[in-house]
């Protein structure tokens, strides 16, 4: 798969709805594992998309749609995409849209405070296949705290996590990254997971020193929020 067909064919969007065949799937995998630029277009593209859902949340994506008729029909529509695409692009710039944070001061609501704690998980690796924990998606807009314990434990203590959601075939789509120390106490690495950022699905995190070699194998944990 190349890019050409990537692009004319709108393969990243068909893959993230989940409209490519197995075999369109497996191939487009193997091209973005090899493709850093790809990952990056679908980092960008998971960020439009949460963007555009959080402005129909609070109601500015039927204002900014519905503005547009007020222009001539043809610049009206060119102007209202247009004045979409930066809204959407200024709210991600002011607001911290990653999924998974290393600190609670990352997650607050439009007030500015905190956002409350709905649940605490502690995830352990094990022999085997991951476990999966499951986390119950909270009605209101909350924090959900993971506790992880690593199996390595660099002088710095500091890990890079990177969460990636599932499909039924175990592939897993990049979602977002963070980096975060272990407690110097007890050695667990905490992150917190935004609710409203996430949906009900399977999600992958990966746990790697930060100064390890690139290709390390690092602690992988799976959660399914329900």
């Amino acid at each position: 798969m190349d890019r050409h067909t990537i692009d004319d064919e709108h393969i990243i969007a068909r893959y993230l709805a989940g409209q490519l065949g197995a075999a369109e799937s497996a191939e487009f995998e193997a091209h973005y594992a090899k493709n850093p630029e790809t990952v990056r277009d679908i980092e960008r593209t998971l960020r439009l998309k949460e963007g555009l859902a959080v402005l129909e949340e609070s109601g500015e994506l039927d204002a900014l749609l519905h503005r547009r008729t007020y222009w001539r029909p043809a610049m009206g529509l060119a102007a209202g995409i247009a004045v979409l695409v930066v809204g959407v692009w200024l709210w991600m710039g002011q607001t911290n849209v990653a999924p998974i944070v290393a600190t609670m001061t990352a997650l607050t609501d439009t007030h500015g405070k905190p956002l409350h704690v709905a649940s605490t998980h502690m995830l352990v690796r094990t022999r085997g296949p991951a476990t999966v924990v499951d986390i119950p998606l909270p009605p209101e807009r909350s924090a959900i705290e993971l506790q992880m314990i690593p199996s390595s434990r660099p002088e710095n203590g500091r890990y890079r996590l990177v969460l990636g959601q599932l499909d039924e075939t175990n592939a897993v789509t990049p979602v977002a990254e963070t980096h975060a120390t272990a407690n110097t106490a007890d050695g667990f690495v905490t992150a917190y997971l935004d609710s409203a950022r996430l949906t009900r699905a399977r999600y992958a995190i990966e746990l790697v020193p930060e100064d390890a070699a690139p290709g390390t194998p690092g602690d992988r944990f799976v959660v399914a929020v329900r």
